[in-house]
C-alpha cells in the first residue's frame, strides 16, 4: 500500500484527533477564547514536519541549534510574533 495512505491513516489522522482533543481540553480549563482548532493542529503540525524535514536536510541552523527549538517554538507560538518585535 501506498506509504503516504498509510503515514496519513496510521499517524497522521490519530496523532491529530489526540491533540485536537487536548486543545479542546486545554482552552476550556484556561478559559481561553475559542480557536479553529482544526486549523490550528493542522498549522502546528505542518510547523513541526517542515522543521523535521529542513533538519534532515542539512539546515545548519537548525542543526546547530536543535536542542533551543523546543522552547523557541513554544514560545513563539504562545507569545507570538509580536511579542519578539521590539
Amino acid at each position: 500500500e501506498d506509504v503516504r495512505k498509510l503515514y496519513y491513516e496510521q499517524i497522521f489522522t490519530p496523532t491529530v484527533a489526540i491533540a485536537e482533543a487536548y486543545l479542546i481540553h486545554w482552552t476550556q480549563q484556561r478559559n481561553i477564547k475559542t480557536l479553529d482548532i482544526q486549523l490550528t493542529i493542522h498549522s502546528v503540525s505542518s510547523l513541526m514536519m517542515g522543521l523535521m524535514i529542513q533538519n534532515i536536510m542539512g539546515d545548519e541552523v537548525l542543526k546547530s541549534r536543535w536542542e533551543e527549538l523546543p522552547d523557541f517554538v513554544t514560545n513563539l507560538l504562545i507569545d507570538g510574533l509580536g511579542h519578539h518585535l521590539k
